[in-house]
């Protein structure tokens, strides 16, 4: 009987993990190879699933679950009673994974969820309300750690240490201490602490105090100068970078003092330049926008606001990189080549033609494999 065990696939340059949006087809249905059988979500995307193979399909997850790369996602084959027969073995290892009715509001929570949530007096269905399927011990672990933020104490003014200005940086990801440090190798500011726009499991971060986004304007009017933007979603640090501007709040241009950036070209507000960047002459890039470790911008090309450019990718000159649109580690974009928006050009491809928007491009050179929704 054969079999096949189809792995969640990496779709992000930084994500380690998928959320299941929805099955595109039925279970135990009869699917082709290539046809869309997942929607899942990444920090940065949607994206079809197509089957690798052909077969009847039994799923290993439910919609709303988070499954990190290369675990199992799907079962592929000709035998249905095999195929669940596995699937139900595999479920019986994991036991965390079975899921409680919770508060008698029809919520799912896993036992250690609820165990945990019992000990501090918390109702599940609270949780529930904030998370999208199933509620785990970590959404709880993280509904009481934004409790704790959402209590602490603002400070009346922030002071100015040694001339330096105090900011503040919006995330709470390894990419934040990486801005951090950045930001303590210049003169200018003084991180004094980081923001938080979705639960965290922790009231500090690199020893500094994390504040909720909801007081963001309180947090001004303490005497921060700016913010930089360290979130991993292209879409949503471009939205945080407006709302900033709406608030009256300087979005920072973090430009590590290892990037070289030639004098005549043009970095938008909200912009991450990391060590080893290079961006020559008359190149132009708009908002909120990540040019990360070692990649090489050439003269003339122009970056969309809201994109996010990979460790090690290189931009030929005169490159047109539409606004959303994400270019994977070690990619590379041939001279006076056009992206459309929204595309992603996965890890290590080569883009030699012009791109339409929402594409999502592999392979060298690189072909079309799907649509980002």
């Amino acid at each position: 009987m054969h079999m096949h065990i189809q792995t969640v696939p990496q779709l992000g340059v930084n994500d380690d993990t998928v959320r299941i949006t929805r099955w595109l087809v039925a279970e135990g249905e009869r699917v082709a190879p290539g046809i869309a059988i997942a929607e899942v979500e990444t920090t940065k995307a949607a994206v079809e699933i197509t089957a690798d193979v052909g077969g009847l399909v039994v799923f290993l997850a439910a919609e709303g679950d988070s499954l990190a790369v290369s675990k199992p996602l799907v079962l592929l084959g000709d035998d249905l009673s095999v195929l669940e027969q596995e699937r139900d073995s595999r479920l019986a290892a994991c036991p965390d994974s079975a899921a409680v009715a919770a508060g008698g509001a029809g919520e799912m929570v896993t036992r250690k969820a609820a165990r945990l949530a019992a000990e501090h007096g918390l109702d599940p269905a609270v949780v529930a309300a904030e998370t999208r399927g199933i509620v785990r011990e970590a959404d709880v672990r993280r509904f009481l750690a934004a409790r704790t933020i959402a209590e602490r104490a603002l400070p009346e003014r922030f002071p100015a240490l040694n001339g330096r200005k105090p900011v503040l940086i919006w995330g709470i990801g390894n990419g934040a201490v990486t801005m951090r440090e950045a930001l303590s190798l210049g003169d200018a500011y003084d991180v004094v602490g980081f923001i938080a726009d979705r639960p965290s499991d922790s009231a500090v971060k690199d020893e500094l105090p994390v504040y909720p986004d909801t007081v963001l304007p309180q947090l001004a009017a303490s005497g921060v100068s700016g913010v930089g933007l360290a979130i991993t979603s292209s879409e949503q640090r471009l939205e945080n970078c407006r709302r900033l501007l709406t608030l009256g709040i300087e979005p920072l241009m973090v430009q590590h003092p290892r990037a070289w950036v030639a004098p005549s070209a043009r970095i938008g507000k909200g912009c991450h330049i990391k060590a080893g960047a290079v961006v020559e002459t008359r190149v132009e890039i708009g908002m909120a926008c990540q040019i990360d470790n070692g990649v090489i911008v050439a003269h003339d090309t122009c970056i969309g606001d809201g994109c996010h450019v990979a460790p090690g990718a290189s931009l030929g000159s005169s490159v047109t990189v539409g606004a959303g649109t994400i270019i994977g580690i070690g990619a590379s974009v041939a001279t006076d080549v056009r992206i459309g928006d929204h595309s992603i050009v996965v890890v290590g491809s080569s883009v030699t033609r012009d791109v339409p928007q929402r594409s999502i491009i592999e392979g060298v050179p690189g072909r079309t494999i799907g649509r980002r929704r």
